[in-house]
């Protein structure tokens, strides 16, 4: 009956209070919120870049000076690298450089932030996108809280000449001729300092660093504290203080037995015992009869026995020779005249093929430009141009860049909504029309024999090779003289192995037996059972005890309370702390925990000489001292 009278009990006064408190902890959160992110969007803002003036940051007072300077040696060498060193993407493709990569490589060097941190190595990067012939590089660089990124257009790589990709594509005028040019590379030794770091440890320049910090949120303890002779009745927000009406009973005790994870109950209540099976230590022994020799191991293990015996070898005379004496004393003689094949030759240049009678010479040369099939990559061929269309295209900027931009003109400008008093800035919209312009077509020789036959990538002429006698008279197709000749016979052992005094051949024979297998079972812990160790541990035994109240009781002590009809409000405290060994940052529930140092040492320093390469470009097809790569590419020459 006591709780219908609690719910008509209705405490406007503290509702409302509660009301206000919970409203000001909202708006106080809401404002930590809104400062925190303002002071992110302020740390991390994109840098503006000014090409004339050595893309240098132009909002300086956003960004330390060990920033800008990394900022400005990144951007500045990575640029020349793409320029010099990199064949850029096809059109609509894209390709990426991690701050990793490049320095792996050694095309940066590692620099250093502050403090001897480095910089963020997988998030700085370098992009290049080939947008229908424009190449857009942008570039990435992240240090700590300062984040800088940029970008801008490298121009038409097709046309780069000695790295300047800035030109304009434009059609070759009538009386200009395409010319091939050919790429070749020259090794030479340089050295180069390669630093290591033990197992765990990060490199950063010339030091090895480990971060041994943990770091948690601190531990939130909130309790709920009730007056004065009252009893708190159940838990957190569900907290009620009820003052007893003094009647009082014994709880109810149950105890229940149970096993941790991974092991079996037997028995019941404080006869419970846990156990749990593991499979047995399991030796497996292989056993040879006596006069026999064990071979292999494990499953493929052997018996073998060795017995030693022996034949006549056999003493044979190549056909024409006569067999004179026996034994070791056997001889080969032959007195008639004999023939030898003759010597072929070729001349300078050419390839013997040898093939008897039948051999030729054959000669190998380069196949040469008989023509060209032309193609384009973007448009539509004509002829030997490549019609091109762009659609219209807008440009946005959050500055004026005057009436207009790279040839688009301003179209309009806009500033975007309001939110609690902040606006964000204008932005210039740039419009560029439609155009169509024509530049020269790629293409692809096409290569042919102007003397000898084809064959794949070459020419191939074949005349008959010439013939000689190194001894004796040609006569057909061999050179004949006469001569007398003795030879040693052939001395063959149909089984084994002919024996140092060439009386006999030696053979072995084995006898093969499988061994004798024997299976052992042990325990390290437990006890054996087949093949299978039962371990018994009753420390794994869980005991469980409860006391319960009946319904309308409370806990208190060892007796159970019955609830009254008097109630009041409990207070609440909200505190947070630390395990023992971590220190506390901040307050409230922004608190974290942490404990550890950062440890750096020295990393392992190694100079050693490594063989590098510097390119050229020429349209000598041969150049002393140097090596061709494969590449090739077409230039343009003036004939006037």
């Amino acid at each position: 009956m006591y709780t219908e009278e609690v719910k008509r009990k209705i405490n406007w006064s503290n509702i409302i209070k509660k009301g206000l408190l919970i409203f000001l902890v909202i708006l106080i959160i809401f404002l930590i919120i809104w400062l925190f992110t303002r002071n992110t969007e302020n740390k991390k803002q994109s840098v503006n870049f000014d090409d004339s003036n050595n893309s240098t940051i132009t909002n300086k007072d956003a960004y330390t000076n060990e920033f800008i300077t990394g900022y400005s040696y990144f951007h500045d060498t990575v640029k020349d690298y793409l320029l010099t060193k990199v064949t850029l993407p096809t059109n609509g493709n894209s390709i990426k450089y991690t701050l990793k990569e490049l320095t792996d490589k050694g095309i940066i060097l590692p620099f250093i932030y502050q403090d001897g941190e480095t910089c963020d190595l997988e998030g700085s990067y370098v992009t290049v996108t080939n947008n229908n012939g424009k190449y857009d590089m942008t570039v990435m660089l992240v240090c700590g809280k300062e984040v800088a990124k940029t970008t801008e257009e490298l121009g038409c790589n097709q046309l780069c000449v000695s790295g300047k990709c800035d030109v304009v594509v434009a059609p070759n005028e009538p009386d200009d001729e395409l010319a091939y040019e050919y790429q070749f590379k020259q090794a030479y030794k340089t050295t180069e300092t390669v630093y290591r770091c033990p197992a765990g440890y990060t490199q950063n320049g010339n030091l090895c660093v480990k971060d041994n910090k943990t770091t948690t949120n601190a531990i939130k303890k909130t309790t709920y504290t009730c007056p004065a002779g009252y009893e708190k009745v159940g838990l957190g927000s569900s907290t009620k203080c009820v003052k007893p009406d003094n009647k009082e009973i014994k709880p109810t005790v149950t105890t229940t037995y149970s096993c941790e994870a991974g092991y079996t109950k037997t028995g019941d209540g404080e006869n419970t015992v846990c156990t749990k099976e593991v499979n047995a230590n399991k030796t497996t022994n292989y056993s040879c009869p006596s006069g026999y020799t064990k071979t292999g191991s494990g499953a493929n293990t052997k018996c073998v026995k060795t017995t030693s015996n022996n034949i006549t070898p056999t003493y044979s005379c190549p056909s024409g020779y006569t067999k004179t004496g026996s034994g070791a004393n056997t001889k080969c003689t032959k007195n008639n005249t004999e023939s030898i094949e003759p010597s072929y030759g070729c001349p300078n240049g050419y390839t013997l093929n040898m093939n008897g009678a039948n051999s030729t010479c054959t000669k190998s040369e380069d196949k040469v430009v008989t023509g060209y099939n032309y193609y384009c990559s973007s448009g539509s061929l004509s002829g030997t141009k490549c019609n091109i269309y762009v659609g219209e295209r807008y440009y946005t900027f959050y500055e004026s860049h005057g009436s207009s931009y790279n040839g688009c003109k301003l179209s309009g400008k806009s500033t975007a909504g309001c939110k609690n008093g902040i606006c964000s800035q204008t932005i210039w919209t740039y419009k560029c029309d439609a155009y169509s312009y024509s530049v020269d077509a790629s293409r692809n020789a096409v290569y042919g024999c102007t003397s000898g036959t084809p064959s794949g990538n070459s020419c191939i002429t074949t005349i008959n090779a010439t013939v000689s006698c190194s001894k004796g008279t040609l006569s057909g197709n061999t050179c004949v003289y006469n001569t007398t000749d003795t030879k040693e016979p052939t001395i063959s052992c149909s089984k084994g192995t002919l024996s140092s005094d060439k009386t006999k051949c030696v053979y072995n024979t084995n006898e093969t037996k499988n061994p004798t297998v024997t299976d052992k079972y042990s325990c390290t812990n437990g006890v054996l059972n087949g093949t299978k160790c039962v371990i018994t541990d009753n420390s794994k035994i869980v005991k469980d005890t409860k006391t319960t109240c009946p319904s309308g009781y409370s806990k208190n002590g060892d007796m159970c309370i019955s609830k009254g009809t008097d109630y009041k409000d409990y207070t609440i405290k909200t505190e947070y702390f630390c395990k023992s060994g971590y220190t506390m940052y901040g307050e409230g529930a922004s608190a974290v925990c942490t404990k550890g140092e950062t440890v750096k040492v020295n990393a392992e320093k190694e100079t050693k000489e490594v063989t590098k390469y510097r390119y050229k470009w020429s349209t000598e097809t041969y150049l002393e001292g140097w090596e061709r790569t494969g590449k090739s590419r077409q230039t343009k020459i003036s004939s006037k």
